[in-house]
């Protein structure tokens, strides 16, 4: 078996692990082509396949985040944001095999370069070009949501806890108007060590939302998140 057979199998084999079928092949074979090896060799590489695919990531992570109708456009940058830095691609890629099949020039390939999260990340991203080249828009959906769906899932649970509603309430407000904002507990019920307490912010003295908490301050939380979220349906 001659070095390009070879080559063809380990692609074939790559692709089918991950559910991948390609109609033109050569398209997977210049995605995982880094063009350290591709200007040594006169091949071409992946750069502009990188290219396509980090528009199209955009776009395929910003449609499976927009249906979180309880998120506003500012969580919603932050989370598709961390999905496409170069850390989260490099991870992903990592974890479906990319850097033992792309192949190197030799001083890259002497540099470690295989390791490097910006090169794995640029093949994760040139991999996705090259899915939508060669099946479409859908393709590349049902490849992403394979691969990052439950993480994606996951951070969009955890991210509303992360937020401060308190400090993001107090700058909605500020963006038109300085209003007293005031918290005030409204009930506590539940055992001594074991309290739920509840409060009611007031805004301008109107009662804007309630939540509760196992302490004071998850309460306020929680309460600002329900006044918040009101306002950004005005």
């Amino acid at each position: 078996m001659n070095n390009n057979e070879n080559r063809t199998g380990i692609l074939q084999n790559f692709a089918q692990n991950l559910g991948l079928q390609f109609n033109n092949p050569e398209l997977l074979q210049i995605a995982l082509t880094h063009p350290s090896f591709g200007h040594e060799k006169k091949q071409k590489h992946n750069q502009r396949l990188e290219f396509l695919g980090d528009a199209v990531l955009d776009v395929v992570i910003s449609d499976y985040l927009f249906h979180m109708d309880d998120l506003d456009e500012g969580q919603l940058t932050k989370i598709r944001a961390n999905f496409v830095q170069e850390k989260s691609l490099a991870y992903y890629a990592k974890k479906i095999g990319i850097g033992e099949v792309l192949l190197l020039g030799r001083g890259a390939e002497k540099d470690k370069d295989r390791l490097r999260p910006a090169v794995l990340a640029d093949a994760l991203e040139a991999l996705i070009g090259a899915i939508y080249k060669d099946r479409g828009l859908m393709a590349v959906k049902d490849f992403v949501i394979r691969q990052m769906g439950s993480e994606l899932d996951k951070a969009m649970q955890n991210h509303e806890v992360k937020e401060n509603y308190k400090t993001l309430l107090q700058e909605d407000i500020q963006k038109t108007q300085m209003l007293n904002v005031l918290y005030k507990v409204i009930g506590r019920r539940g055992p001594q060590h074991q309290p739920i307490f509840t409060v009611a912010v007031y805004i301008d003295g109107k009662e804007s939302g309630t939540g509760e908490g196992k302490s004071r301050r998850e309460a306020e939380q929680a309460a600002a998140k329900m006044a918040y979220k009101a306002r950004l349906k005005k």
